[in-house]
């Protein structure tokens, strides 16, 4: 498996809520995703008495959701994003393709801080979560 690599697909949505029972909110601005994909690590199973060491697979290793910013302090949703990641609250993320599939992830968020500052001063920040849960995928009808 490859690492994931940062996306730009237009006419993707992103939403947070910041409980299980809540509403979906949009996140505006987003320009850029890293979506977590699964990693399959090796445990060495390998006894004294077999022939050739044995590698079993262990539980996948989902990573870290990444969505670049262009951050609005004034924004509802970057205001409470920015308040879970300082917290380390449990966010869910759900991410919308055009094709209509969605991607909801679930996780505690750990940072909410400055990528970059560009020429005209926009503030570009990468908003980091644990992804915890397998993701669920639902592809549209």
């Amino acid at each position: 498996m490859t690492d994931p690599v940062p996306q730009k697909i237009a006419g993707t949505t992103y939403q947070y809520k910041l409980t299980s029972g809540g509403s979906y909110a949009a996140i505006k601005k987003c320009f850029s995703r890293q979506i977590p994909t699964p990693k399959q690590a090796l445990d060495d199973t390998t006894g004294t008495e077999d022939a050739v060491v044995t590698m079993d697979v262990t539980i996948p290793d989902y990573g870290d959701l990444i969505l670049s910013i262009l951050y609005d302090p004034s924004e509802t949703g970057h205001a409470a994003l920015y308040t879970a990641a300082a917290a380390g609250s449990k966010v869910w993320i759900k991410i919308t393709d055009p094709s209509g599939r969605t991607t909801e992830i679930v996780g505690p968020a750990y940072e909410f801080g400055d990528k970059a500052s560009g020429p005209k001063d926009h503030k570009r920040n990468d908003f980091k979560m644990r992804c915890n849960q397998v993701p669920t995928f639902v592809e549209p009808t």
